[in-house]
């Protein structure tokens, strides 16, 4: 219950710092809603709010995450 107030209450306030705190408070806010996400209770909202919370983490943090190379660009072949 303690948990419930203080990632509803104290940590959307963090979400406006800097890094990393503003990325530890992102990642809060997903573990708390994945708790409330597996319970069943307002699913669609949880789902929403984790997916607003990613954009609390830095492009260093995604792209250790998520791996994707742009493809290289090749000028356009004309006939």
């Amino acid at each position: 219950m303690l948990f419930n107030h203080f990632s509803e209450l104290l940590v959307p306030f963090a979400y406006f710092l800097p890094q990393p705190i503003a990325a530890i408070a992102g990642a809060v806010t997903i573990a708390f809603q994945s708790l409330v996400l597996a319970g069943g209770n307002l699913s669609w909202l949880n789902a929403l709010t984790m997916i607003l919370a990613i954009s609390t983490f830095d492009d260093r943090f995604l792209m250790r995450l998520l791996p994707i190379r742009a493809p290289a660009a090749a000028p356009p072949a004309f006939p």
